[in-house]
């Protein structure tokens, strides 16, 4: 039986050269701090799949580099859950294996609950108007149109309100 070919797998990130350190990091044998999320970067970029990852693997990271799991590198941290969270929602849904993996993420980027409520809040409101605004290109929205946006609410978990601001804000850009 043959072997089955490689897939590339299904993530948005791609290995990146680590940053060459300076005379003065080589004299003291220290590395540049960017490369501490670089190497994060290209953990992710080289796992088959993202629960394959262990926390204790950022964590290693992060202490190789003396840099704190917060400030900076937490926010780069925050990045690549967002990338990956657009990333799963590039169809407009998250399946279940994309919701366990964005858990899982969560769990190894070591990010609170109410950090990651708020990217998902952000890129939520992000993914709809961007639906919204591609749904009125034409000037007008049709029956499947206005479905398409009402099923779009349901699987990003938006409110009515948060809804009824983007489409405020929609047709103020239009007057």
């Amino acid at each position: 039986m043959e072997p089955v070919a490689h897939v590339a797998h299904r993530l948005p990130f791609e290995r990146l050269p680590l940053e060459p350190p300076t005379i003065m990091q080589r004299i003291l044998r220290r590395q540049p701090r960017a490369n501490a999320w670089i190497e994060v970067n290209n953990l992710l970029a080289g796992a088959a799949e993202i629960r394959g990852l262990r926390p204790e693997q950022v964590a290693r990271i992060a202490d190789r580099y003396r840099m704190p799991m917060r400030g900076e590198f937490c926010g780069r941290l925050e990045r690549f859950y967002r990338d990956y969270l657009l990333f799963c929602l590039a169809d407009h849904r998250l399946t279940e294996e994309e919701v366990a993996d964005l858990a899982h993420l969560k769990r190894i980027l070591r990010l609170s609950d109410q950090v990651v409520s708020a990217i998902h809040e952000t890129v939520s409101r992000q993914v709809y108007a961007q639906s919204v605004d591609a749904v009125f290109a034409d000037g007008r929205i049709d029956p499947e149109e206005r479905e398409f946006l009402h099923t779009l609410q349901h699987h990003l978990a938006l409110s009515s309100a948060v809804v009824d601001r983007i489409m405020e804000a929609r047709r103020h850009r239009e007057h």
